[in-house]
């Protein structure tokens, strides 16, 4: 006598729903892993646009400045940010001064605007002077680590050297020398 054994094998048959949360489940999870994979991303490219510069830190040390393009920075990397006075008029045409928190610098040529301010002349005339600046900066590199407020230096030095142009005149050369004063 031979016996035949018929092992049947069970396998559960999956309903439509549990299809469907299976589904569910695996959008879940490629969701997960590109919104993971996109702050990854978003944290290591840099795009410098043109004109400016980016300083790069690593762990705390200055590691390069970045050029204009992008740049993919490793996980020990992180642009360096600094505290930027803006100056501009607003809509009321006031005069408005506002520090924000910045990691690009512009190289392009920028202007400088001063409020009214008296300067003494040799024979001591007090005079109001408005002042406008160009400046640009050439060393990202030195502009972010060798001054602490690098619109305060800007203002600093440019009044100085404005005063020590009309210290240095009379009353009538500080009126009849506008050309003179412009071309320092």
């Amino acid at each position: 006598n031979k016996r035949n054994i018929f092992i049947m094998s069970t396998t559960p048959s999956l309903t439509e729903e549990d299809a469907l949360g299976a589904g569910y489940v695996v959008l879940i999870v490629f969701l997960a892993v590109c919104l993971i994979i996109g702050l990854i991303m978003y944290k290591l490219i840099i795009i410098v646009h043109q004109a400016e510069g980016v300083v790069i830190e690593r762990l705390g040390k200055f590691k390069s400045v970045l050029e204009p393009g992008i740049h993919c920075l490793t996980c020990c990397d992180s642009p360096r940010s600094f505290v930027w006075t803006r100056t501009y008029i607003n809509t009321n045409k006031r005069v408005v001064s506002e520090r924000v928190n910045i990691m690009r610098i512009e190289q392009r040529e920028s202007l400088f605007n001063f409020p009214p301010w008296q300067v003494f002349t040799r024979d001591t005339v007090n005079l109001t002077v408005n002042m406008l600046m160009y400046y640009r900066i050439f060393s990202v590199k030195k502009a972010v680590y060798r001054v602490d407020d690098l619109h305060g230096s800007i203002s600093n030095v440019a009044q100085a050297e404005i005063k020590v142009i009309f210290g240095s005149m009379s009353f009538t050369e500080a009126l009849t020398s506008q050309d003179e004063v412009n071309r320092l």
